[in-house]
């Protein structure tokens, strides 16, 4: 101790503290270095503003430079410190318990693990009295995502930080009040400043976009044996360019536009694909090569010049960093062109999806010939791939396969959605596809009605009263969970169909088979969300062919729609935008509720056209009493009350028309409950 206490006293405050890998433009590793004195600063700051003591979480890989905080703040200024177990910084059941058992105080979350937690807690809500902070870094955090994160935790601050590797930690914060429109990164924190410049390195105004460049004591001291063009001196003071593109607000906010240059950013970790390319194209006998990213995993694929394998895996090894690696390789006669000119990203990811799914297949048909069993087994694999590409074989363990803890939610929500019924204990407990089918085939029996694509989310022992609800495009049947619980001991049972509609004419079949097989005496309620309108109204059909309507008929978040006719064909807006935009539009409408991936954006564009398509030919006449439900803030269906009774042509009864104050497009989850208690109080004026 007493020489640990003399080295300390020869420390300077110009001494590196320590150093994190990070990568360049070039994609070459580097160690980013900073000071001391960066690092003091980082903590008595955040000491300061959030106060002494207190209980923190430390869960955060040591690969990332929040966890350099989450380690040795607590020491410093007093506070206890729990270490979650290895490899559980995304298990959010298992950080939920720990943060209730531990009492915890202070916590941090990049913002999609929030997004799971929050939706865990959703459904099994939990109390967190001690709970003070969350803090959130690493990604875009949406302002949906603040909203939902204030009514699972009402008595807790939010904030927002931002900061590169190349400086001590975060640099600015923000604390979130709720209802903005677009979270900030803030402000500068003590001893820092953060500049908006242009190409030329002068300051620009408010709301003009630029680079963000940070000086101070939290400026790093740049990087170990490698150039630093990114660290300047300018009137004598240092400054590093982030290379991330931002503005400052009106608000005196700055806010985080996104990365000036190509990188991609896998696990964490920016990296080139041009340079990875370049390096893969050096290996003997590989003609040409391409970098994808695919959901948080690398695929590389390779055209052998002499059209025999290659071992590039080997070669990647010993060329590339190893977060370079790429996690699949797969080998093609040629790259797709599109009529551009350009390599085709997308025919690429069907190639992939399309040949890991045949092989797999393959590999289940010879081990078992149940072909019911075989069916499970299919789709568990396709639900699998939307979360690890390359899929598992059926008796390896989905985790060693590259499942995450927020992989395994995304899972089984996927599953409800096919109209498969595992849980998250099940999919914990069997870890294999083949284990997890015979639990699946088992709980049809004890969950699923005898219907199709039909998932229970309540259910009474009579038949007087049945809701069935219909999700909005792209959508599972998580949206009526809080619907269905509303209900609580009322003789009311809530359905939820979740075949796509994208699969028309076997989704028609399912819907003429249910509307035989639920008995007279039963009172229907049917209920369609945004999209799920179509499929509600071809509902409506299927029980007019038995010679019955619904009692009542619902329409959430569902104005008529509305098309642009070019040639022969409808288009709608989301015919026209690019995936990108629509992508991102989809997010702020959900506002954080959703993360909306390429495949789930896939889904919701066919599913939507679907419907579009349906109802432009729709000529039927129904007499059942409607109500349609708008949220008073929702973008999509704004001019509801203009367009609204153009559903008087399918629908020949008065409606009952209401808006939702300050609520948006998702008050089907946000206000469910109250919802229900509406619709019990209804169906018996209609009776």
């Amino acid at each position: 101790m007493d020489q640990l206490l003399e080295r300390a006293d020869r420390i300077s405050k110009e001494d590196i503290a320590y150093g994190i890998y990070t990568s360049g433009t070039t994609g070459k590793p580097k160690v980013a270095l900073n000071t001391h004195e960066g690092l003091a600063c980082r903590f008595a700051w955040m000491s300061e503003y959030f106060g002494k003591g207190g209980t923190y979480l430390q869960k955060t890989r040591k690969t990332f430079d929040v966890s350099i905080w989450e380690l040795l703040l607590p020491l410093i200024d007093g506070g206890q410190m729990y270490v979650a177990e290895d490899k559980k910084e995304a298990d959010v059941i298992y950080l939920a318990e720990m943060m209730q058992k531990k009492k915890i105080t202070k916590v941090h979350f990049v913002p999609s693990v929030l997004a799971v937690l929050l939706k865990y807690l959703e459904r099994h809500p939990m109390e967190f009295p001690e709970l003070e902070y969350i803090f959130c870094s690493g990604e875009a955090l949406l302002p949906k995502l603040v909203e939902k994160t204030y009514r699972i935790f009402p008595n807790i601050k939010l904030y927002n930080l931002y900061g590169p590797a190349e400086c001590a930690i975060d640099v600015s914060m923000y604390e979130c009040k709720g209802g903005e429109t677009e979270i900030p990164i803030g402000q500068a924190v003590p001893g820092t400043e953060i500049f908006i410049w242009n190409q030329k390195g002068e300051a620009v105004p408010p709301g003009v976009v630029g680079e963000i460049c940070i000086a101070g004591k939290q400026t790093g001291a740049g990087y170990l044996n490698a150039e630093d063009i990114k660290f300047i001196q300018k009137n004598g003071r240092r400054y590093y360019r982030t290379g991330d593109c931002g503005k400052y607000g009106y608000d005196g906010q700055i806010y985080f536009l996104g990365r000036l240059d190509s990188e991609i950013k896998v696990r964490g970790m920016r990296m080139n694909p041009e340079y990875i390319e370049r390096e893969l194209t050096k290996c003997p006998g590989v003609l040409d090569a391409e970098v994808m990213k695919m959901d948080n995993r690398l695929a590389v694929f390779y055209v052998s010049d002499s059209g025999q394998d290659v071992d590039l895996s080997g070669w990647a090894r010993q060329a590339l960093s190893e977060y370079c690696i790429p996690d699949t390789i797969i080998k093609v006669k040629e790259l797709p062109v599109s009529a551009h000119g350009k390599k085709d990203r997308r025919k690429l990811e069907e190639l992939l999806s399309e040949k890991l799914f045949q092989e797999l297949s393959q590999e289940f048909d010879s081990k078992n010939k149940d072909h019911i069993f075989q069916k499970f087994l299919r789709n568990l694999q396709k639900a699998f791939m939307r979360q690890v590409p390359e899929g598992v074989k059926a008796g390896e363990s989905v985790f060693d396969a590259g499942l995450t803890s927020l992989g395994v939610v995304e899972f089984v929500l996927d599953l409800e959605r096919m109209g498969i019924h595992l849980t998250f204990q099940d999919v914990y407990a069997d870890c294999t596809l083949e284990k997890m089918a015979k639990t699946a085939r088992m709980n049809e029996r004890k969950h699923l009605p005898k219907k199709k694509n039909l998932v229970i989310l309540k259910k009474e022992n009579d038949m007087k009263n049945v809701f069935i609800c219909f999700p909005y495009a792209g959508g599972n049947v998580e949206c009526f969970q809080k619907f269905a619980e509303g209900f609580e001991d009322k003789a009311v049972q809530v359905w939820v169909y979740c075949r796509s509609f994208a699969d028309k004419e076997n989704v028609h079949e399912d819907l003429k088979e249910l509307a035989r097989e639920i008995s007279g005496d039963t009172r229907i309620h049917v209920m369609g969300y945004c999209g799920g309108a179509a499929a509600a109204f071809a509902f409506l059909d299927a029980l007019k062919q038995t010679g019955r309507e619904a009692s009542t008929f619902w329409l959430c978040a569902a104005a008529p729609y509305k098309n642009m006719k070019i040639g022969d064909r409808e288009w709608s807006i989301w015919d026209l935008l690019p995936a990108f935009a629509g992508k991102r539009i989809l997010e702020e409408i959900y506002g954080g509720h959703i993360i909306m991936d390429q495949g789930k954006y896939k889904r919701f564009r066919k599913e939507i056209a679907a419907a579009q398509s349906y109802m432009a030919k729709y000529n039927s006449i129904h007499e059942v009493p409607t109500y349609l439900l708008y949220g008073e803030n929702d973008p999509l269906t704004r001019n509801y009350k203009k367009i609204y009774k153009t559903y008087h042509k399918y629908v020949k009864h008065p409606f009952i028309v209401c808006e939702i104050p300050k609520e948006g497009h998702y008050f089907v989850q946000t206000l469910g409950e109250k919802l229900a208690r509406y619709a019990w109080k209804k169906l018996y004026e209609n009776t």
